[in-house]
């Protein structure tokens, strides 16, 4: 399986938040934005 996460944006919803560091890196219940994103794909193969 090929993927592709786009993950573009400034991320202007999340106001200043989003100077500190990239709205993928934030860590929702334990896990990061884009493990939410990858966590699925590695589990189609």
């Amino acid at each position: 399986m090929k993927a592709m996460i786009l993950a573009a944006g400034k991320g202007t919803r999340m106001g200043k938040a989003s100077l500190i560091k990239s709205k993928l890196l934030y860590v929702v219940n334990g896990k990061t934005l884009i493990e939410y994103n990858i966590e699925p794909l590695k589990k189609q193969g």
